[in-house]
């Protein structure tokens, strides 16, 4: 079963679950702020189709607060699905990694290699999900077009038979003309 046969709205309870319990996981029971923010993200995600930079705003207090990660992340791939702007994507990626990596204590852990390597790979995750919601705009507008290109062919086919049907009428009528007796008065 292929992700076209799921519902919309069935995929989009399974991501707000998923992002439900990454903040579950994430911050238990500790802090009553995070835990808010990290709800109002996931709950957020129900509207990413529709207004996707609102819902990505909304997930990035939960990953300043509580470093959650898989509302903005979905928020993410959403909007780069949507839009065509880089440099707005580009910023939102960072945005993201900068969110997620805020609850070191900048700037004495800028030397230590092990919190930069951490940050890269969030930054990383940030950017797999631009590329992938790339991806699917990509897929999606290629899908468009080779649909237009079937309906393009499937006329040129239609005009080509109706040209051989009209060429092959005025043969007929040329050979019934030229052999059909002639009168004589």
């Amino acid at each position: 079963m292929s992700l076209r046969r799921i519902p919309a709205p069935v995929i989009d309870v399974l991501l707000v679950g998923l992002s439900l319990l990454d903040a579950a996981i994430k911050l238990g029971t500790d802090g009553a702020l995070a835990t808010a923010s990290a709800v109002v993200a996931a709950l957020a995600l129900f509207l990413r189709r529709r207004l996707p930079m609102l819902v990505f705003l909304t997930t990035l207090p939960a990953a300043l607060l509580g470093g959650v990660r898989v509302a903005a992340l979905i928020a993410l791939y959403t909007l780069a699905s949507r839009t065509r702007c880089r440099a707005l994507l580009i910023a939102g990626a960072v945005t993201l990694a900068a969110c997620l990596g805020t609850h070191w204590e900048l700037p004495s852990q800028l030397d230590d290699p092990e919190h930069l390597a951490a940050f890269g790979y969030t930054l990383a995750q940030a950017a797999a999900a631009v590329f992938l919601g790339q991806l699917a705009q990509a897929r999606r507008d290629l899908s468009l077009r080779l649909g237009e290109i079937s309906e393009v062919r499937e006329h040129e086919r239609l005009l080509i038979a109706q040209t051989v049907l009209a060429k092959e009428r005025a043969q007929l009528a040329r050979r019934c003309t030229t052999s059909s007796p002639t009168r004589s008065a």
